[in-house]
């Protein structure tokens, strides 16, 4: 340390008697550049401290700019790609800030800025830097900056499967004048890539790669040879292909330590699939030495070996599929899960949590799996409790994020400015984020969106610094713990069971706990039972499915009841359902315990009748509810859309029955607008939503409508909640894109989002009359203190044993869509709190007037 100070202090000294800052900074470039290495990069580091401070006019800037590009390069070369990303970001940010546009950003920072974005999965950075310098190219008239800008957007495109997207982006690319032949021979390659990927359904090949290497021979004709014989598991020959395309790699002499371990580690792959185990662990060896300096063949790796890096996760899945010890097994995907979370550290929106709990959820499946293969030969609770992290590891995992920034802001929001700086640029990222979304694809708007990126790219550069910061700060875990002691506790407070699904490609996994057992049980699942699962859905498709077929519905109801293994809890009179994948779609109330002949849907045996169901989408946060009903003041939004064709006529009877039932405040027709509501929302313990919804689709995200237009799924992730319930009495307000990880994108889990931790909603459309009648019933129970749980179940029931519905409005499609989100426990009501209150004090009272006798007594005798 006392060395530095003294290079330090010899370096200032030494720049006080040179000629300008400009040629200094030059000559520390050209330094650095002619010998490249750890020792030169800590002297350049220390100039750079000295020389910051003293930058002021534009010509100082580039040339530190370009000092900084030439710091990035080496750091990317030499796989140090967390760095070499901060350096590229400071690069541009000193470009923005001090307006230095004679320097060509776009070759030198952005394009390679934009590749390490997608190196690290940081797939939406990356998808905004490309879109920003193409609009960039495109307002210098750089024809060939654009080209590589499609090109690598197009590469972009195809790892997150957006084939669709890729064909048209090179189609338009292919227009342009002036492409080289190597350019063109580049997005012809690409788009018989997706083409193909399309074919075979495949999500990427094994040649991937993150970008391609710049390279002056013809690889595509080689490259798609390969892409071929692999399709049609000639792996010997797609072998003799790979090996001419790893000796044109080498010929063209790659640099970067990461181009030489992909290569190994694609031929690993090769050798696995080869069925050549042995020599494909030699080689993923080798991949290790490239990666890890000093590595040596029978070391084993632990956490503190890595860093992020897109290859380590590669390589510890494939020797997790070669090892055959089940624990080295875990071992390895642990590892892989590891490199996972350092790689979430670029992640700043919640898109790129989406995309890469897709990818984790696969290897948890695998985990899941040799877990269970371990349970049927010793059945260990130790094996259970593993099992069920796995499943939830991955699991909702930005609203996970989003709940411990909520709490943490709930608390420390006076003392800590830096929780309210990122909160603030999280509801503007996410504002934006719904502009972008909003704006029309005309050329009239492309500025406004370049715009709206430069900005986004802003506040993720400065979202990723505040993160690290918080998170060390607050030591914030990236996975918490569920303990078997943690559910049992849960269980023996609420009275409940609980019963998690895990939705993989090849099973269905449930775990079952239960005051008295646990259990794990595997379901296994083909097309036909997929198919049997999505029919079923269907049936709440339209009203008249069900009773147009009514035998056959009874029949499915209960084949999925069998194949759900709901039966494992029909014990339990109360019981928490958390959902995964389809299952997500499937109103649990509606199934049959047992075969039935009847068509009279009041005497059906339906779930409903015997247990009280709610919902969630994480046992972690089941098990971190802790709600507690004290106070009723509900807010009830209704629009009504009169005199639109959209009227919802009985949403009128609605709202007044609530109004005599709970102390209420009803924005009305004009009134129900979103300001009204944002505005109060947080001031009421209910919040009663009576309106239309869209379930949105691959492109437009959910809505909720209001009467001066819609509130859309990113408003809602802005807005800062924590209501006892919130009811959300309109069509599809739990259905939307399903991904997978995370769960429905729907209304619902945006208020979730929003810190709504008791939910109630639909999860198909229904007629408004019905609709009117259940939430009246439902109010009817509730305002007398029940829980919603108590409540949701006996509204049905009332609605089924209504004389005055007839049979075939009694079908499951007017009653079962509404399912309760949210806690089993009894809540209190303001009044029994009030009397608990009262009995509290008087039993004060009567102790101390007990004590002063007794002291009184005693006193006399002495």
């Amino acid at each position: 340390m006392k060395n530095l100070f003294f290079l330090l202090f010899v370096l200032s000294i030494s720049l006080c008697f040179s000629q300008t800052l400009e040629e200094d900074i030059y000559a520390s470039t050209e330094q650095f550049y002619s010998e490249p290495n750890l020792k030169n990069l800590q002297i350049l580091n220390t100039e750079i401290k000295i020389y910051e401070p003293q930058l002021k006019t534009e010509d100082e800037y580039f040339a530190f700019i370009n000092l900084i590009v030439n710091k990035a390069f080496y750091l990317s070369e030499n796989n140090y790609l967390k760095q070499a990303i901060s350096a590229y970001e400071k690069a541009h940010q000193l470009y923005t800030k001090n307006k230095v546009y004679s320097y060509d950003i776009v070759e030198y920072c952005l394009i390679p800025l934009g590749i390490l974005y997608h190196k690290t999965n940081a797939y939406i950075k990356a998808e905004n830097i490309t879109k920003h310098y193409i609009s960039l190219a495109k307002q210098q008239d750089n024809k060939t900056q654009q080209i590589s800008g499609s090109i690598n957007l197009a590469k972009l495109y195809q790892s997150l499967n957006k084939h669709k997207s890729v064909i048209s982006i090179v189609d338009k690319t292919l227009e342009f004048d002036g492409i080289s032949k190597s350019q063109l021979q580049r997005l012809h390659s690409i788009k018989q890539t997706s083409l193909l990927l399309m074919k075979t359904n495949q999500d990427t090949l094994l040649l991937d790669g993150d970008i391609v290497f710049n390279t002056r021979d013809n690889l595509e004709s080689l490259e798609q040879n390969y892409q071929l014989a692999k399709e049609k598991e000639d792996y010997k020959k797609a072998y003799s292909y790979f090996n001419q395309i790893k000796n044109k790699h080498l010929k063209n002499k790659l640099t970067s330590k990461r181009e030489f371990a992909r290569l190994s580690f694609e031929e690993a792959q090769l050798l696995y699939l080869l069925n050549e185990p042995n020599k494909a662990l030699n080689e993923l060896k080798n991949t290790l030495a490239i990666l890890v300096p000093g590595f040596k063949t029978n070391q084993s790796l632990n956490e503190t070996d890595l860093y992020p890096e897109n290859t380590f996760i590669d390589v510890f899945d494939l020797l997790a599929a070669i090892e055959q010890n089940p624990t080295k097994k875990l071992l390895n995907y642990n590892l892989s899960f590891y490199v996972a979370s350092l790689l979430d550290k670029e992640t700043t929106n919640e898109e790129s949590y989406f995309i890469k709990a897709r990818a984790n959820k696969n290897r948890s499946e695998k985990c899941i799996d040799i877990l269970y293969q371990l349970y049927e030969n010793k059945k260990s609770t130790s094996i259970i409790e593993q099992a069920i992290n796995f499943a939830e590891r991955n699991k909702v995992s930005y609203l996970k994020n989003n709940s411990i920034r909520k709490e943490l802001l709930e608390k420390y929001s006076n003392n800590d400015t830096l929780l309210v700086k990122e909160n603030q640029l999280l509801k503007e990222q996410k504002l934006l984020i719904n502009r972008l979304l909003n704006f029309s694809t005309n050329q009239s708007y492309l500025k406004k969106q370049d715009s709206i990126r430069s900005r986004l790219i802003e506040i993720s550069t400065t979202l990723k610094s505040l993160k690290e910061t918080i998170d060390k700060k607050y030591a914030i875990r990236t996975t918490e713990i569920i303990t078997l002691e943690s559910i049992t506790s849960k269980l023996q407070k609420s009275k409940t069971g609980i019963v998690e699904y895990f939705y993989g490609k090849n099973a269905i996994y449930q775990f079952v706990f239960t005051k008295k057992d646990y259990a794990f049980n595997k379901i296994p699942i083909d097309a036909t039972r997929t198919q049997e699962i999505v029919d079923f859905i269907g049936y709440f498709n339209d009203a008249s499915k069900i009773t147009n077929d009514i035998q056959a519905f009874t029949k499915d109801a209960y084949s999925i009841y069998r194949l759900l293994n709901f039966e494992a809890i029909n014990s339990i009179d109360k019981a928490v359902v958390i959902p995964d994948g389809f299952i997500n779609f499937i109103p649990f109330e509606t199934l049959l315990t047992e075969k039935t002949a009847t068509t009279a849907f009041s005497k059906m045996p339906f779930v409903i009748k015997n247990q009280a169901l709610a919902y969630n989408s994480s046992l972690l946060f089941y098990l971190r509810n802790e709600t507690e009903r004290v106070d009723d003041n509900l807010l009830g939004v209704f629009p009504v859309f009169k005199n639109s064709n959209q009227e919802l006529i009985y949403t009128i009877d609605e709202a007044e029955a609530i109004e005599k039932q709970i102390p209420s405040k009803l924005l009305m027709h004009q009134f129900a607008t979103k300001k009204n509501f944002i505005n109060q929302a947080k001031d009421y313990s209910i919040l009663h939503i009576s309106t239309h919804a869209s379930s949105g689709d691959f492109f437009k995200p959910a809505t909720l409508s209001f009467s001066d237009g819609d509130l859309s799924l990113n408003n809602l992730y802005a807005l800062n909640l924590k209501p006892n319930l919130v009811v959300l009495s309109a069509c599809e307000t739990g259905v939307g894109k399903l991904l997978k990880g995370e769960g429905v994108m729907s209304v619902a889990s945006g208020f979730q989002y929003a810190g709504a931790e008791n939910i109630l909603f639909s999860l198909w459309q229904i007629n408004d009359l019905s609709t009117s009648k259940i939430i009246t019933e439902f109010y009817n129970h509730f305002s007398e203190g029940k829980s919603a749980i108590f409540s949701n179940k006996q509204s049905k029931i009332d609605y089924l044993n209504n004389e005055t519905i007839s049979n075939a409005k009694k079908s499951p499609y007017y009653w079962g869509a509404f399912i309760f989100y949210g806690d089993l426990q009894e809540l209190k009501s303001s009044q029994q709190h009030n009397y608990l209150l009262v009995f509290g004090v008087l039993a004060v009272l009567i102790i101390l007037f007990l004590a002063f006798k007794f002291y009184d007594r005693n006193a006399r005798h002495t």
